[in-house]
């Protein structure tokens, strides 16, 4: 409403009021005058008036009387509004004067519309933060948006939420993130703003939230006293309890004394992705409620009826204390639940199914990234292993989270009582599911594919159950992604395949889809040819089990558990309805869901069912079989970019090579005096940056320093001689490994991005000053050094001491960089023995976290190019050595094709064929892990050796190789 309309509408209630009060009073003093008699009348005078003819004027004064009377409750009504508006509450009902109170705080309300902040009276849709559904408690996300989280009596898990940060208000512009309510019979608004809000004062709140606001019945809010079961509530931040008391203090110190800082409030910087690209962590408790709106929006009394029947109320957003694992007594953290749902960097949701699928399709991937790339000729010069895309961090993060036995627990070493830094990611707001929706003890049913979370489960879309689903909503396509991503990504039990027209590929993926070739996914040139395979496919499916060896003919669970060899799996059809194919398609899905042929329609499908989802996830309507459960529930959804990176690992899971991406090396494995001179080490070329780091050749051997970190092999701190065991956390020693990677230092927020990914930004700092302490602490104990400080924190910018804190990393460095500036063999092969003799095991023992996982990935690279870069120089004079070290180079990378080959051809070159045949089964056992075979160059490889070795005197030795007698050739 503009200034001027308001102001306008004030004006009118004001005299409106003033009408009501004046008019009456004046209007009967001079057109009737005082009604009642002067005097006390006689008895014998009121019998006479009573029992003859009524005249004129007593009538007249009858109804003065009345008039007098209905102004002077209506006055009385006005009074108490007033009072109760001024005072700030609800004011007392008045029986029998229910009409004329509430015109009389419609009046006022109006009358003071112009002295409060303009406010919409309506909400047509759910306000743009997430907002979650019956009986789901949102998680929180990178949006800048303020997050709801548990009640104040249910915010121990995370300590953060009664600083003074924590309870300031939300940034300006962040709309707050609502919980949400099933209506149930006997539901009133002020039993739900009692139950879930502790004030029952605050229906208020609950009525202008949701004013006007569509219901799943197509209904919306207009009278407080009507709400109707099944509708779907927001319900305003709980109010903060300041009169709680704060949890007692440990009664043991920190070891040592961490940097402190002074609370910072929250601002809009902190909810906006900084410069090193992460977003920073919402606020931990709720925004304030929402001010309070003028009473002519509603009636300012509380609703007393719901013109429902009896029942109970629900709790649907608010965490229970029993939700949130209390720790335990001595100190160490809960058990962990693995969530049902997680939100991923911008804001959308996805089940813990697909984060399963999808960790270990990243897992597959690099094995894939391992298997197909070549050894570098001039080892350490390339860049490190590529990060993964922001929502497949969070993905691999959350996996190796919940799978990792020991990550919320401290080490048996660490003292008692050390402070607690870990903070409960957002995600663990979800509880756990102990049964997944969708799987029966049976097995799974691949036509039952979750789609959405409500309370502490995933709800499945029944494919089964209608003839096709439609999807509508302005949250219909970022849904449809999530879940033909998800049948993508899960077929495990069953070959599931999405049949998808080019147009809707590009409308929901972007165009070039299908060069990612995505197993499974079927893109058609338009909806007809989609139509044509799912004909094909429903013909097919009815000829098998017709011709089944069955006295019946099976259904098709029956058909696939008698024919596991061949797979059925689910045929999903995704394509916007086509008024020209419609009543064919409608045909297609009906025949064929008994034979698990389904579709999902963008569009209201009236053949089956349609769900309507908001742009923030909320089911907010849904009619037909196989979508009525979702209702009020929170739905999956992926944005175009993050549904494109998980399509394209999945491609790369299954062998298909990644978009931009050149690993091919051209072969190294001739001598160095046949090699291109481009190849050719030159005495004055300079080093190019090897990851990031360059380090000087230095003229003497620097002296030992006295704490020694070993990243090649298992993470192990040696101080002063002696292994580290005591004292030292656990994130103290990824700090001091994360540092001792990036020589040039790292910020603050790049360390707890890396560190603490789910933690909110003050906690994470927090936590790095206490892992900061303890390292220095443990550090200047195992050394007696007391003044030593081992990292040093140039402004924002932490960096290890490399004069106290040396690495066998740094050491292989430095030998690689004397091997790439050298000319001379021998000092090349001096330099890189040097090398490989800093390599003390495999990276396979790191500790399990993601941004580990990446520089493990790349010093296994670093180690094994070095190894068969040194076999090379070997392999002319020494072919025996060469071959040693190739096989160690295979004992830390056993995938790596190429290493095989060059193995087997060695070995070959030495008459032994039979050792190249048990290379080459090797290799097949462990690509068995990929489910795929050696490729035919390697297969071609194989069998060019045995004809050789058929072949008597065939093969010719190459120059230097060694004779079967021990002699060499000339």
């Amino acid at each position: 409403m503009t200034s001027l309309g308001r102001l306008a509408r004030t004006l009118t209630a004001a005299l409106t009021t003033l009408a009501a009060l004046a008019a009456p009073p004046a209007a009967l003093a001079a057109f009737v005058g005082w009604p009642l008699p002067h005097s006390l009348p006689t008895a014998a005078t009121a019998r006479d008036a009573l029992t003859g003819p009524l005249s004129d004027r007593f009538l007249i004064d009858a109804l003065a009387c009345l008039a007098w009377l209905l102004w002077s409750l209506f006055t009385l009504a006005l009074v108490t509004e007033l009072v109760a508006l001024l005072r700030g509450r609800t004011a007392p009902r008045l029986p029998g004067l229910g009409p004329l109170q509430a015109l009389a705080a419609t009046l006022l309300g109006a009358a003071t519309l112009a002295l409060l902040p303009a406010v919409s009276r309506t909400l047509p849709a759910p306000p743009a933060a997430a907002v979650a559904a019956d009986g789901y408690r949102p998680l929180a996300a990178h949006t800048p948006t303020a997050p709801v989280t548990a009640r104040p009596h249910a915010t121990h898990a995370n300590p953060a939420a009664t600083s003074p940060a924590a309870t300031s208000p939300a940034p300006t512009g962040a709309a707050p993130t609502c919980q949400t309510h099933r209506v149930h019979h006997g539901d009133t608004l002020w039993s739900i703003a009692h139950q879930h809000l502790d004030d029952g004062e605050r229906w208020r709140d609950i009525f202008h939230l949701n004013h006007g606001r569509p219901q799943p019945d197509g209904r919306a809010l207009t009278d407080p006293d009507l709400i109707r079961p099944g509708w779907v509530l927001l319900l305003p931040a709980p109010s903060p309890t300041p009169d709680r008391p704060a949890p007692p203090p440990s009664s043991k110190p920190p070891p040592s004394p961490a940097p402190t800082s002074s609370p910072r409030p929250s601002s809009p910087s902190a909810s906006s992705p900084s410069a090193s690209g992460r977003s920073a962590s919402p606020p931990s408790t709720p925004p304030p409620s929402a001010p309070s709106h003028p009473a002519n929006q509603a009636p300012p009394h509380p609703p007393h009826h719901s013109g429902t029947g009896q029942g109970s109320t629900q709790s649907s957003g608010t965490a229970e204390p029993s939700e949130i694992p209390e720790p335990s007594s001595d100190g160490s953290s809960p058990a962990r639940r693995a969530p049902v749902a997680i939100s991923l960097p911008s804001g959308t949701l996805i089940g813990i199914g697909l984060v399963t699928a999808l960790a270990l399709a990243i897992a597959l991937m690099r094995l894939h990234r391992r298997r197909h790339r070549r050894p570098s000729p001039r080892p350490g010069t390339q860049p490190p292993e590529p990060e993964l895309p922001p929502p497949l961090r969070r993905v691999r993060h959350t996996y190796l989270h919940h799978t990792d036995p020991t990550a919320d627990q401290p080490t048996p070493d660490e003292p008692d009582g050390a402070p607690d830094v870990r903070v409960a990611p957002r995600f663990r707001a979800l509880p756990a599911s102990d049964t997944p929706s969708g799987e029966s003890e049976s097995g799974p049913r691949p036509e039952a594919i979750n789609i959405a979370a409500d309370d502490d489960r995933e709800l499945p879309v029944l494919l089964d159950a209608a003839d096709g689903v439609g999807l509508v909503g302005d949250g219909a396509a970022a849904t449809a992604r999530a879940l033909i991503v998800t049948l993508l990504a899960d077929r495990t039990h069953h070959e599931s395949r999405v049949v998808l027209p080019r147009p809707d590929a590009d409308q929901l993926f972007g165009p070039g889809l299908v060069t990612l070739q995505i197993p499974g996914l079927i893109i058609t040139d338009h909806i007809a040819t989609a139509l044509d395979h799912l004909e094909t496919e429903l013909l097919h499916r009815t000829r098998l089990l017709d011709t089944a060896d069955s006295d019946n003919t099976p259904d098709l669970a029956a058909y696939r558990h008698d024919h596991p060899d061949e797979p059925l799996g689910t045929v999903l059809l995704v394509t916007t309805p086509d008024p020209g194919h419609a009543e064919r398609a409608a045909s297609i899905l009906a025949a064929g869901r008994p034979l698990a042929i389904t579709g999902i329609l963008l569009g209201r499908w009236p053949h089956g069912g349609t769900c309507t989802i908001d742009p923030t996830g909320p089911v907010i309507a849904a009619d037909g079989p196989a979508v009525h459960h979702l209702i009020g529930a929170h739905a999956y959804q992926l944005t175009t970019t993050e549904a494109r990176d998980i399509l394209t690992t999945l491609a790369a899971a299954h062998g298909h090579p990644e978009p931009n991406t050149h690993t091919a090396q051209p072969p190294a494995d001739r001598p160095a005096a046949d090699r291109p001179a481009a190849d050719q080490p030159v005495a004055d070329q300079p080093d190019p940056t090897p990851n990031g780091y360059a380090p000087s050749r230095p003229s003497e051997p620097a002296p030992q320093a006295p704490v020694q970190l070993s990243l090649l092999g298992p993470l192990t701190l040696t101080a002063a001689g002696h292994l580290v065991t005591k004292g030292l956390r656990r994130k103290s020693l990824e700090l001091l490994t994360y540092l001792a990677l990036h020589p040039d230092g790292a910020t603050t927020d790049t360390l707890t991005d890396a560190l603490w990914p789910d933690a909110p930004t003050d906690n994470a700092a927090n936590s790095l000053y206490t892992v900061t302490a303890n390292l220095r602490t443990t550090l200047r104990t195992a050394t007696g050094r007391p003044e030593a400080r081992f990292l040093e924190r140039n402004g924002n910018r932490y960096v290890l001491d490399f004069t106290l804190i040396d690495t066998d990393y740094r050491r292989f460095r430095a030998a690689l960089h004397t091997a790439h500036t050298t000319a001379d063999p021998r000092d090349q092969r001096a330099a890189y023995h040097r090398a490989i003799t800093e390599i003390r095991g495999t990276t396979d023992t790191w500790p399990a976290a993601e941004w580990l996982e990446r520089w493990r990935e790349t010093l296994r690279r670093d180690i094994t190019d070095t190894l068969a870069r040194l076999a090379d120089l070997h392999r002319p004079d020494d072919p025996e050595h060469a071959l040693t070290l190739l096989q160690q180079a295979l004992h830390h990378d056993p995938y790596a094709e190429e290493l095989y080959r060059r193995t087997m051809q060695l070995q070959a070159d030495l008459g032994h064929p039979d050792a190249a045949l048990h290379t080459y089964r090797t290799l097949e056992t462990h690509l068995l892990d990929l489910d795929t075979e050696p490729d035919n160059t390697t297969h071609a490889l194989l069998t060019n050796i045995r004809a050789t070795a058929r072949t008597p005197h065939a093969r010719q030795p190459n120059s230097g190789a060694q004779q079967p007698n021990g002699q060499r050739s000339s």
